[in-house]
C-alpha cells in the first residue's frame, strides 16, 4: 500500500528465524513475528509423509525403487 518493495533471489536466506525476524523488524513496526520456521517446515513435512502413506503403497513404491 505504501509502495515499498522489497525480494530476494538467495534461497531460504529467510529460514533462519532470528535473521527473518531481526531483518523484518526494520521494515515494520508493532508487529512481532513468532514463526519458528524449523518447526513449521517439519511439520509440513511430516504431514504430508502421512498423507502419502495413506494415499500410497509404500512398499510397492520401495520395491519399486530398488528395481
Amino acid at each position: 500500500a505504501n509502495g515499498r518493495t522489497i525480494g530476494t533471489y538467495v534461497h531460504g536466506v529467510f529460514g533462519e528465524d532470528g535473521f527473518r525476524r531481526a531483518f523484518l523488524d526494520t521494515i515494520r513496526e508493532g508487529v512481532a513475528s513468532e514463526v519458528n520456521y524449523e518447526a513449521t517446515v517439519e511439520h509440513t513435512l511430516t504431514a504430508f509423509a502421512d498423507h502419502l502413506e495413506q494415499c500410497l503403497d509404500i512398499e510397492r513404491v520401495e520395491e519399486t525403487a530398488r528395481a
